[in-house]
């Protein structure tokens, strides 16, 4: 049997520290908007998420939840997708004027890619769709970007 269809992804949830903090990076770093009357509250009234909406994207929902963002330090749930290597560079040169940390563009082993890391250190992957032949010599496999989460293992070629 079958599975259902689906449409698409609706939304995508990030845990977070500190609601505020995120917000303003997410805004500033992703140009997303803020969308208050979609703020989501606890039985209680305490404030547990805020929606934004990025252009091109699903909504992100910013979830309040210090221990699960911790435990996701350095993992890298979202690998935007842009056309080219020049994206790529707009794209160094948009988060050097923001301030954000970030790696150099890395050859990975079918296209480009660069790696930041939000307010929590949820690691964000830019990668292009443009590509090169498959090749792990001259991929940056061991780029200490890429492996960011503490559990994390380069891969081995073969």
């Amino acid at each position: 049997m079958s599975a259902p269809a689906l449409n698409g992804i609706h939304h995508i949830r990030i845990p977070v520290s500190d609601l505020d903090t995120s917000r303003t990076w997410y805004q500033r770093v992703l140009d997303a908007t803020y969308r208050p009357e979609f703020n989501h509250y606890a039985p209680d009234g305490t404030l547990t998420a805020y929606i934004l909406e990025v252009p091109t994207l699903p909504m992100i929902e910013l979830r309040l939840a210090p221990l699960t963002a911790a435990g996701c330090k350095g993992f890298d749930p979202l690998i935007f997708s842009v056309p080219g290597r020049s994206d790529i560079e707009a794209w160094i040169r948009h988060l050097d004027a923001e301030g954000v940390e970030h790696s150099p563009q890395l050859r990975g082993l079918l296209g480009w890619t660069l790696v930041f890391l939000d307010p929590d250190g949820l690691a964000l992957r830019v990668y292009t769709e443009e590509t090169h032949e498959w090749d792990h010599a001259t991929a940056d496999l061991h780029s200490p970007w890429l492996y960011t989460s503490r559990d994390a293992q380069p891969p081995t070629p073969g």
